[in-house]
């Protein structure tokens, strides 16, 4: 058999066990998840599979428009600070963004036990997908397994994925950036009115520098990570476009109907001139409340909150049939 032939038979093999890979992962989840709501079935998962590769094959093609710039007049994802010509014709693993996309709610902190949080290694990607990874059938001969690499890129992509996440870290961020003015803007006030001397107790001063510089390496390594995985890029904009867009809003409301919550509230009883008292009852619900989900989250899907070109667009479309929801708010 010559080399050539050799070599197809290889790739022939090892795309089989991949399609047999893939095929586990579907039972896994579907099995996983085959009581959940509707708003977070096996529908979305395989809604957002398929696409997230429709992201990752327009970006190894790279024949798409590329934005002149994002809407934060950069040119570049606000999260990760990639200009957006480098974001085309980059190599992607279909593999890896197709698993990752299967599993990406398994860690969804809204599903997770009671307890959960107080035994929070327990319910990392790494802990949750063990089950899968050991279950997975040993590759034929001529093929390769999963590899550790990959394995631990799908690991990582699950746990920080997810909308609340990425929220969480930008107002980490934040925090640090006032807390950070605020200390420089207390020293200069001490070194102003009182002297050095008054400045924090150098112990003190070296503990909080050094919690401060291990905060900031471990986000700027995150973000290093963030900026070079494309599959993450394709994961986590197709998870958001799905939850915009007609699709969108129907999740939304299934999954207040699950949780009970209010669709709308009304923020002042009409033609009395009272509103919602902040911190009371009624004034909580609102803020929970189904539209204000609409506030929080889907009316800020676009532009730089999400990485790719073809996401951009596509949730540009999509808004349109969100945009209509702020008039919910004129009607009681």
């Amino acid at each position: 058999m010559s080399p050539l032939a050799t070599s197809r038979e290889g790739e022939g093999v090892q795309a089989q066990y991949r399609h047999v890979v893939v095929g586990h992962a579907e039972r896994f989840v579907r099995a996983k998840f085959a009581g959940q709501d509707v708003s977070h079935d096996w529908h979305h998962l395989h809604r957002v599979r398929l696409n997230a590769l429709r992201i990752a094959r327009s970006l190894q093609d790279g024949d798409e428009e590329l934005p002149t710039e994002s809407s934060n007049g950069e040119g570049s994802s606000a999260a990760t600070g990639v200009g957006a010509a480098a974001v085309m014709g980059r190599h992607v693993n279909l593999l890896i963004v197709e698993l990752a996309a299967l599993l990406h709610d398994m860690c969804d902190r809204k599903y997770l036990p009671a307890g959960a949080s107080s035994h929070p290694r327990s319910y990392t990607a790494l802990a949750v997908l063990s089950e899968l990874w050991d279950s997975l059938p040993a590759p034929a001969q001529g093929a390769t397994a999963l590899s550790d690499a990959e394995r631990e890129t799908i690991e990582r992509i699950v746990d920080c994925v997810s909308w609340s996440k990425d929220q969480e870290r930008r107002r980490r961020r934040e925090a640090r950036r006032e807390k950070r003015r605020a200390l420089q803007a207390e020293r200069r006030e001490d070194e102003r009115t009182r002297g050095p001397e008054s400045i924090l107790s150098e112990e003190a001063e070296e503990e909080r520098r050094r919690q401060e510089e291990e905060e900031e390496e471990a986000d700027v390594l995150f973000q290093q990570w963030e900026a070079s995985c494309p599959e993450l890029w394709c994961v986590s904009d197709a998870d958001r476009l799905d939850a915009i867009g007609s699709i969108g809003i129907l999740r939304c409301a299934a999954y207040s109907a699950i949780k009970n919550r209010p669709l709308h509230i009304f923020p002042s009883n009409p033609g009395s001139g009272l509103g919602l008292d902040k911190g009371t009852d009624d004034a909580r619900a609102r803020e929970e409340s189904c539209l204000a989900h609409f506030d929080d989250k889907l009316l800020k899907i676009h532009g730089d909150r999400l990485y790719t070109p073809l996401a951009r667009r596509e949730a540009e479309r999509r808004q349109e049939v969100v945009s209509f929801t702020p008039h919910w708010h004129s009607q009681g």
